[in-house]
């Protein structure tokens, strides 16, 4: 197959002409993204098209999906694209187009010189009803048992582990909130 590999090497101060950025979703990364489109024909197709079209300016924008803010992210992005001017296209899936949202209507000012189009697929703009509170219920029932459980299996073994211990902690707040 053909491989597509995001490198940090060329990267410029300011992108002037068509540039277009791929913002990946949670649980992923560029790599991921990128094996992603060459896994199949049309994605291979749809990367060659790419890198023709922006004349090699195609980007992807790697960042921490979890342990660190959508909106943190965002101020990455921006700081990283202030001052470019031309068209700016973004795809952007999942938690990359709530990170791209916040780039744009609150941190997009270094972009005035720009156009910018984005297309947010599957991008959870509103929340997520993962959150919501008839999931989060039975949730908080399943880590209180599990926590139940491997704090009496484990007991004392954890304590050999601060990452665990921490763990233990907090599942055992959760089944004391649970009882009560």
């Amino acid at each position: 197959g053909v491989a597509f590999t995001a490198t940090k090497e060329g990267l410029k101060e300011q992108y002037t002409g068509k540039t277009l950025i791929i913002v990946h979703g949670t649980f992923s990364s560029s790599k991921n993204s990128l094996d992603e489109y060459a896994a199949t024909r049309q994605g291979q197709q749809f990367l060659s098209d790419a890198l023709k079209a922006y004349q090699g300016q195609v980007l992807v924008f790697d960042h921490p999906t979890l342990s660190v803010s959508p909106f943190l992210n965002a101020l990455d992005l921006a700081r990283s694209l202030q001052g470019s001017t031309g068209s700016i296209d973004v795809i952007a899936h999942s938690r990359g187009g709530v990170l791209v949202r916040w780039w744009l209507e609150v941190l997009g000012d270094g972009l005035k010189a720009a156009e910018v189009r984005a297309v947010l697929v599957g991008s959870p703009l509103k929340g997520t009803s993962l959150a919501a509170p008839n999931r989060v219920h039975p949730l908080l029932n399943v880590l209180s048992n599990i926590g139940s459980f491997v704090s009496k299996t484990l007991g004392g073994a954890a304590a050999a582990n601060p990452f665990t211990l921490a763990s233990f902690a907090l599942l055992k707040f959760i089944v004391r909130r649970e009882k009560n």
